[in-house]
C-alpha cells in the first residue's frame, strides 16, 4: 500500500513536471518571438524613415522584406492582415508612399490596424 502511494505520487509530481517545462517552454517561445516582431517592425521603422530622403532605390524592396518577416512573427489576426495589405502596396506601389512615412511610423509602432490598412489601400489607390 505504502509503495502504490509512493509510486502514484512519482507518478504525479513527474506530470506536473512536465506539464510546468511544456509551460515555461511555450512562455519562452512567445516571448522569443514578440522580440523578433518588434525586431522586424524597428527594421522597417528605420527602412521607412530612410526612404524620406532616397539614397539607394533598393529599400522599398528591404522594407518590404522586412514587413513580411515582421508578419511571419504576428500573433494577432487582423495585424497580421493588415501588415500583409501594405507589404503587397509596398512591393507593388512603393513609390505612394511619398509623404506617408510618419503616419505610417506611427502607425507600425502602435500596430494601428486601421491606420495600417487605410495607408495601404491609400497606397494601392495611388496608381
Amino acid at each position: 500500500m505504502k509503495k502504490s502511494v509512493i509510486a502514484i505520487g512519482l507518478a504525479v509530481f513527474l506530470c506536473l513536471s512536465f506539464w510546468f517545462g511544456g509551460f515555461v517552454q511555450k512562455q519562452k517561445n512567445e516571448q522569443a518571438r514578440e522580440q523578433s516582431y518588434e525586431k522586424l517592425i524597428g527594421f522597417a521603422v528605420h527602412k521607412i524613415e530612410a526612404l524620406k530622403t532616397p539614397q539607394d532605390e533598393s529599400y522599398p524592396v528591404v522594407l518590404a522584406c522586412d514587413l513580411y518577416a515582421a508578419r511571419a512573427f504576428c500573433r494577432d489576426g487582423e495585424l497580421y492582415n493588415a501588415l500583409s495589405l501594405l507589404w503587397n502596396a509596398v512591393l507593388f506601389d512603393a513609390d505612394g508612399l511619398a509623404g506617408r512615412e510618419d503616419a505610417l511610423i506611427a502607425a507600425l509602432q502602435e500596430s494601428d490596424v486601421p491606420q495600417i490598412e487605410a495607408i495601404a489601400a491609400a497606397m494601392r489607390a495611388d496608381d
